[in-house]
């Protein structure tokens, strides 16, 4: 699948997220490589603002990496919140 596919399937899901329950939070998170890093700032930037979303953190971790625990309690310490792995 390409990232313009990605970001469509996503901004899709998003929207219904918000609709059903009412989410108008994201924290995202993403591989530290050059096509997620991109997928990640349009996502901020383009798709999620114009959704409505409040970007409330972004965070990058290096291929490999497994333990998401302190990204995910700061988003959890930000209130109701949708988090998204890339």
């Amino acid at each position: 699948m390409n990232v313009i596919c990605w970001a469509k399937l996503l901004g899709g899901t998003m929207a219904m997220l918000k609709n059903e329950f009412g989410f108008d939070k994201v924290y995202l998170l993403n591989q530290d490589v050059a096509w997620d890093r991109g997928t990640a700032g349009v996502m901020a930037k383009k798709i999620f603002h114009e959704l409505g979303y409040e970007v409330i953190g972004h965070d990058q971790f290096p291929t490999g990496f497994s333990d998401f625990s302190s990204a995910l309690m700061k988003a959890k310490a930000r209130g109701p919140v949708s988090c998204h792995l890339f």
